[in-house]
């Protein structure tokens, strides 16, 4: 009698402990474990010569022209980030370095810029203040250009959930990729995250300006089309679309009736045939 007594009042105390949960956690539950923070663009640091001075002039007036409205600032941050390309080379690896800085400050303001002015294509390219075209391309993707909705730079995160981070140094400025809001491809998401570095960087089939837009995927290849080592950083996606999710999921396993969203799963790359999802190991 006295152990069927206390097997229902623990059977009581963990039903209130569940009902109380979600009050008990508060709003904790649809705060995000990880958090994002994009990237810092410095200041020029006004050097008193060489290809940094030019460079640095180019950066200080795109941003000039950028609070003011004019889009002469998506040829004035082109022009820094070409100047300095050749420093961003030669320690694309040296952290803090300047120059590299630099260019990746100008690569990261120029398509913000020319995607805010109405001046980027992700089939055609970058669209100067002169009608010249800087024409961009895509290196190992398994999406198609019109796939890429918009781009987020790639800064600094911290989570809970994610221990290691798989990043490595080299050419080019890391993004995160967004897809559409309407899946273009069967078993997809919404703004599915992918991973992209954007590398301004000679053409090796030359147009008027001497310079193409690559978009490289760091997850098939570690390298530009000329063998440069590529600036990586494989784990951003994971971390962004963590961002954009919460604990909220107890709540849905507490009430499963309450959440009128069906389960699915969903593939993070568009589907390749004569590939298989699962393989049976023998």
């Amino acid at each position: 009698m006295d152990a069927g007594c206390n097997r229902g009042a623990a059977h009581a105390r963990l039903w209130i402990a569940l009902w109380l949960l979600p009050a008990i956690v508060g709003c904790s539950l649809s705060r995000p474990s990880t958090v994002w923070y994009p990237p810092h663009s410095p200041s020029p640091a006004h050097k008193e010569s060489g290809y940094v001075a030019s460079a640095e002039a180019d950066y200080s007036a795109g941003i000039a022209a950028d609070e003011a409205g004019d889009p002469a600032a998506i040829d004035y941050y082109y022009a820094a980030a070409t100047g300095a390309w050749p420093l961003h080379v030669a320690n694309a690896t040296v952290p803090g370095d300047a120059g590299s800085e630099l260019y990746r400050a100008a690569v990261r303001k120029l398509l913000d810029a020319a995607a805010r002015f109405g001046r980027f294509d992700s089939t055609r390219g970058i669209t100067l203040g002169d009608g010249q075209q800087v024409p961009v391309r895509y290196f190992g993707f398994l999406w198609e250009p019109a796939d890429f909705r918009s781009m987020l730079p790639v800064g600094s995160y911290a989570s809970r959930e994610l221990t290691h981070r798989y990043a490595s140094s080299g050419v080019g400025v890391e993004y995160v990729v967004l897809t559409g809001d309407v899946p273009r491809r069967p078993f997809t998401g919404s703004k599915q995250p992918l991973a992209a570095t954007a590398v301004l960087e000679p053409d090796s089939a030359p147009t008027a300006g001497g310079f193409s837009l690559n978009f490289y995927d760091p997850s098939h290849t570690a390298a530009t089309d000329t063998g440069l080592p590529l600036a990586r950083d494989l784990t951003a996606p994971i971390a962004y679309a963590a961002t954009q999710d919460t604990s909220a999921w107890i709540e849905d396993f507490l009430d499963p009736a309450d959440n009128d969203a069906g389960a699915s799963l969903r593939m993070t790359v568009p589907y390749q045939p004569g590939t298989r999802p699962l393989t049976r190991l023998p």
